[in-house]
């Protein structure tokens, strides 16, 4: 038997996915002349960058990091069930957050340590991505790289 928190939780799921769409879009609006001009500024190539595109992106307050988000949301769709939210990023530095959100708990009503895990890759893996593409920019050569292991350890709560 489903009780009221289990129909409150997929009850307000739907609510929450069409927060952050429309927050995306608005967002969305509102960096893309950052990008035109960062685009302008250094190139279309650095402008649309992972790196170029966060850095259009947090230049517009509340929104540019929802309009991040939708990018990431629509690239890798299994990151998008944890809904991450970056919140810093410079060349070698990045840092994020997910929301405590009913879908998001185990058994014992605390996060999901597979939700953390989940963060911790997109986190990582938007750092690694941008510093690969910049070095890609910035030489005369190609680097590509396909992750071949995640671990994580868990500790008692």
């Amino acid at each position: 038997m489903i009780g009221l928190g289990g129909i409150l939780r997929w009850a307000i799921r739907p609510l929450d996915k069409l927060w952050l769409a429309s927050a995306a879009v608005v967002g969305t609006a509102m960096t893309a002349p950052m990008v035109v001009l960062n685009s302008m500024k250094h190139g279309r190539s650095h402008a649309l960058s992972t790196f170029g595109l966060w850095q259009s992106c947090a230049q517009v307050p509340f929104f540019g990091r929802y309009a991040f988000a939708g990018l990431v949301h629509l690239a890798a769709p299994y990151t998008a069930s944890v809904n991450p939210m970056l919140t810093v990023m410079t060349s070698d530095y990045a840092e994020g957050f997910i929301l405590e959100r009913p879908w998001l708990h185990n058994p014992f009503n605390s996060v999901h340590a597979v939700a953390m895990t989940n963060l911790g890759e997109f986190v990582s893996g938007i750092l690694v991505t941008s510093q690969i593409e910049q070095m890609t920019l910035h030489g005369d050569f190609k680097i590509r790289g396909i992750v071949t292991g995640l671990s994580t350890t868990y500790h008692k709560k």
